[in-house]
């Protein structure tokens, strides 16, 4: 998750959120690279999600 498709999953996770969802587990396993772009969406879900009293979890961490 990089500059070029965090803010797709920005829109995905808010749109979701604005639909009422609450607790999210995102699954990593397939994920090879994260930016700062990418941290920032998660920083920015999981605050929403904390306003709302919801959760989100992180599944599938790389060893490296």
């Amino acid at each position: 998750m990089d500059a070029a498709t965090a803010p797709q999953f920005d829109k995905s996770i808010c749109d979701l959120i604005g639909q009422g969802e609450s607790v999210f587990l995102i699954d990593f396993n397939g994920l090879d690279y994260i930016s700062s772009a990418g941290l920032r969406s998660l920083l920015v879900a999981a605050k929403q999600l904390k306003a709302k009293k919801g959760d989100l979890g992180i599944a599938g961490l790389q060893a490296r």
